[in-house]
């Protein structure tokens, strides 16, 4: 990545970062360690890249990286539940990020206009498992592609919140009080998320 301001692919601009110190610093430490993406992530751009071509596949492995990533949280904040989250059957993710996600110790300094998703995000949530249940167990068609859109980005929203939750403060800036017609309006405009090589 040149100078932590953009990446470039074959001649490309891709995508501009603006990035601090402390987060260039997080970066590195990551890659350093060893670790990995947060599979939520990972999950959110596979269903990102095949939005277009495979719109069913996009909106289950969507929603699983939305469920996945949120769950991870929370067995980050509370070891002890960590068991309880990852093997037995759990209340829907909208219901646990209403109502058990705000009563956590949040990882990071936050404001409490940080702590929790605008109630139109939580809609477009709730639409999306809804939407990804009647798929796999009705065989129902997928959204249109701008609700799909719209769907992808309220996921990557709350995975940036609980990123945020879990210690990594400069992600609430991705994800505080965004409301659903910034998500709306995103979801006309953005492009895929393409990867550095």
């Amino acid at each position: 990545m040149p100078a932590g301001d953009a990446w470039f692919e074959e001649g490309e601009f891709i995508h501009e970062l603006r990035t601090t110190a402390a987060e260039r610093s997080w970066v590195r430490r990551v890659v350093e360690d060893g670790d990995a993406e947060p599979m939520g992530h990972t999950l959110y751009r596979e269903a990102w890249a095949q939005q277009d071509q495979n719109p069913r596949s996009a909106l289950v492995v969507g929603v699983a990286g939305f469920e996945v990533g949120v769950k991870q949280c929370i067995a980050r904040l509370v070891p002890e539940a960590r068991w309880l989250i990852e093997y037995s059957p759990s209340p829907p993710v909208p219901l646990i990020l209403r109502k058990y996600l705000p009563m956590l110790a949040c990882g990071a300094e936050c404001s409490p206009d940080t702590l929790l998703p605008s109630k139109p995000i939580l809609r477009i949530l709730d639409e999306a498992v809804e939407c990804r249940n009647a798929v796999v167990h009705r065989g129902a068609p997928p959204p249109d592609p701008a609700t799909l859109r719209t769907m992808l980005l309220a996921i990557r929203h709350i995975l940036y919140l609980v990123d945020g939750y879990s210690g990594h403060a400069w992600a609430f800036t991705y994800s505080a009080g965004v409301p659903a017609k910034a998500v709306t309006t995103d979801a006309a405009t953005m492009t895929a998320p393409r990867r550095h090589r």
